[in-house]
């Protein structure tokens, strides 16, 4: 079982992630594992700026799990590049 909790700072575009891991064991009992994490969102602007800044150049931007362009609604691209 995952149980999943977000806290969002909606000004900053991030997000504080927690997932707690409950495995069942043989013997029926459950052991918990934890894991926290947080995700910082960024205008297709500010990525293309900063894959520029790298030495990339970007090819294509694609709507997540598909060769569309992005809707206004997606919550992941996907960013084609290749080295300058």
């Amino acid at each position: 079982m995952c149980v999943w909790q977000n806290s969002t700072d909606a000004e900053n575009l991030l997000t504080e992630i927690d997932l707690d891991f409950f495995e069942r064991q043989k013997d029926g009992r459950f052991v918990r594992s934890h894991e926290n994490f947080y995700e910082k969102g960024y205008s297709f602007e500010k990525l293309e700026q900063l894959l520029s800044a790298a030495g990339l150049e970007v090819l294509g931007i694609f709507g997540e799990n598909s060769f569309e362009p992005p809707a206004a609604d997606c919550q992941r691209a996907v960013f084609v590049t290749r080295k300058i």
